[in-house]
């Protein structure tokens, strides 16, 4: 499907409801979310990032080259949403303001995640000029002595003083977008933090923040970073009431694979009870809705059916279009194999697995479909449209 406009991903956010209606391997509906990871080249070295894993095939200093446009964007005119992220600083690419141009310009609600240390008042300002809906920033820490432990080779004071540079850039453009957001990965050290995370955001201005589970891609990681899952509660519960009396939004990732696999995806320390094992008595189909709606492509063209598989490659911009690989064998393996519970390593713990509850699907499919359309419609006037794609399952 390459039909553009409000129309044409009205039609495919349709399509894709029918989808997860049916489970089919090869789907009649385009990927909903494009994930296009532009550069794998980073100015940090975070200890727990995918990036810094003995295990990781992650390509140093690669950036997409801008020819791959002409081969992604014609066909993701029915795409409702696109994430310019990776395993690199965005902002590090040469070509990161004409990727974020092309994706825009298509109609697509545009997300992006920065660290902030190179956001000079000139890349601010295209920034929040561009439409883009969201701009996230990646700290993890409210103090410098955290920031420090986490992000290695991080400043502190310039990161902050970025980061209000770009809140003084948005607010006399005296536009909602972009929607700023401060995100924090859950750690062993920064856990006591977490709490207070609303005051801080409120302190820069900023309404919206993501907490994320920790994914770990080593058993070293697992190790240094990992904390009791009774502490990661009692935390959010913390900042849930903090938020409420604040009137920040909260916005709590808890199903990403928080535990460590290993090459036989079994996890290998503690954490919640992944769907696999959970609804193993359950006759009812498992799937994943990553495979029904998103398409992660790496930064040296590669495709991968999401960013936690990143080495488990399913196709190649340089020889397959899109509408190709998502319809291709590999994939189609892949949704067979989850729904008959023949989990691929790394699935087996996943906290994305759903159970096919039909019932759920067709509500909060009907409502998907209907903020779909009104985002597509007010994209460039509200914020919340780039939120939209939380509510596809």
């Amino acid at each position: 499907m390459s039909k553009g406009g409000r129309r044409g991903r009205v039609l495919n956010a349709l399509l894709c409801w029918s989808d997860l209606l049916r489970l089919p391997d090869r789907p009649l509906s385009f990927p909903l979310t494009i994930w296009v990871e532009n550069t794998t080249a980073c100015n940090l070295r975070c200890e727990m990032c995918y990036k810094s894993a003995s295990t990781s095939v992650c390509p140093s200093n690669v950036h997409l080259p801008p020819e791959f446009m002409e081969r992604l964007l014609p066909e993701a005119q029915s795409a409702c949403f696109s994430l310019l992220l990776g395993y690199g600083e965005p902002i590090l690419s040469p070509n990161f303001f004409p990727w974020l141009e092309r994706l825009i310009g298509i109609g697509c609600t545009t997300t992006t995640s920065l660290n902030g240390l190179i956001l000079t008042s000139e890349r601010a300002r295209k920034i929040v000029e561009s439409g883009v809906a969201q701009v996230s920033f990646s700290l993890d820490a409210t103090t410098a002595e955290t920031y420090s432990q986490i992000r290695k080779g991080g400043d502190w004071d310039k990161v902050l003083t970025n980061i209000r540079q770009f809140m003084q850039l948005r607010a006399e453009r005296g536009s909602p977008l972009p929607y700023p957001r401060l995100s924090f990965v859950m750690l062993r050290d920064n856990l006591h933090e977490i709490p207070g995370c609303a005051d801080f955001a409120k302190s820069l201005g900023v309404e919206f923040i993501a907490v994320m589970d920790p994914v770990f891609y080593s058993q070293e990681t697992a190790e240094r970073f990992s904390f009791a899952r009774g502490e990661g509660e009692e935390a959010i519960e913390e900042l849930r009431k903090r938020c409420v009396q604040l009137g920040v939004f909260l916005d709590y990732y808890e199903d990403s694979p928080s535990i460590y696999f290993d090459s036989k995806g079994m996890p290998t320390c503690p954490g919640k009870t992944p769907p696999a094992l959970r609804y193993q008595d359950d006759p009812s189909p498992l799937f994943c809705p990553m495979l029904y709606t998103t398409l992660f492509i790496r930064g040296d063209g590669k495709v991968a059916p999401c960013c936690y598989l990143y080495e488990k490659v399913v196709g190649d911009l340089t020889v397959s279009s899109i509408t190709e690989i998502w319809r291709g064998d590999k994939l189609a393996q892949m949704r067979s194999a989850i729904r008959e519970r023949n989990f691929p390593p790394g699935c087996r713990i996943c906290q994305r697995l759903l159970l096919l509850r039909r019932r759920e699907v067709m509500t909060k499919g009907r409502v998907f479909v209907h903020r779909t359309w009104q985002a597509s419609r007010e994209r460039r006037q509200t914020g919340y449209a780039a939120q939209v794609q939380a509510s596809i399952i």
